[in-house]
Parts: structure tokens; C-alpha cells; sequence
């Protein structure tokens, strides 16, 4: 878990992913949805790109680029969090973009915000870091 790393050096983080959704129709009863999402930085770009061209503005910030490698640890934590920050923007959810991005179904998305047989949805993207306490 973490990221790997081509022959060519390109990086791909993998990010987890976990919705906590109370759902009425289920007598109030809270279901998990856990998946993760392999992305390169460049991905997340484009990301952002998108969702900046579908109107959606106070996005948060993508994490610097510099001129030397950041360690693979360090960018998938600032990737992680740049996630959970997007993930509450309102409006981000109803975007393609951000559904492709994020490997939604659509019953997955039904259960998001924004979706009609939910309320009360938690959203948390957890890195590798989280599951190594664990």
C-alpha cells in the first residue's frame, strides 16, 4: 500500500478512500464505504483543472511542485489531504470530473452528499499512514 514506482520513475499514489453514511431508509443505520484510487500528481492536477472549469471556486491548493523528488510518503499525505479538503467543497461531489477521479458507481455516488437516500454523511480519505496504527 503506499505508492509504487515505474522503471521510468513515475510515482502513483494510492489513496483510501472512506465514507461513513447514516441512511434512512435503513432505520438510521450507518453503512462504510472503503475503496482506494491509484493517481499521479498529474491526475490530480487535471482534477482541480476540471473542477475549476465547471465553475466550482475556493478549491484548495495543490501541493508545490519543486525541482527535486519529494518522497513518495510526503506527496501521498499532501495528495491525501488536498482529497479530504476537496471532498467537502460543495458541489465538488456532482462533478464528473470528481466522480471519475474517484472510481464512484453509481450507487456509491447515491449514497454521497448530494445523493437522495442519504443524510448525515462523513467523509474521510485515509492514507497508508492510518492503517499502519491500525
Amino acid at each position: 500500500m503506499g505508492w509504487a514506482v515505474s522503471k521510468s520513475g513515475i510515482v502513483v499514489h494510492r489513496i483510501m478512500i472512506e465514507f461513513r453514511a447514516k441512511l434512512d431508509h435503513l432505520d438510521g443505520r450507518e453503512l462504510m464505504l472503503k475503496w482506494s484510487v491509484l493517481r499521479r500528481y498529474s491526475a490530480f492536477e487535471k482534477l482541480i483543472q476540471d473542477l475549476n472549469a465547471a465553475g466550482l471556486r475556493q478549491l484548495p491548493s495543490l501541493p508545490p511542485t519543486s525541482w527535486f523528488r519529494v518522497h513518495p510518503k510526503t506527496r501521498q499525505q499532501q495528495l491525501g489531504t488536498l482529497l479530504n479538503q476537496l471532498l467537502v467543497v460543495p458541489g465538488v461531489l456532482s462533478t464528473c470530473a470528481s466522480r471519475k477521479f474517484l472510481n464512484l458507481t453509481n450507487e456509491m455516488a447515491s449514497l454521497l452528499p448530494g445523493g437522495s437516500n442519504r443524510s448525515g454523511a462523513k467523509k474521510r480519505v485515509r492514507s497508508s499512514r492510518d492503517y499502519n496504527r491500525s
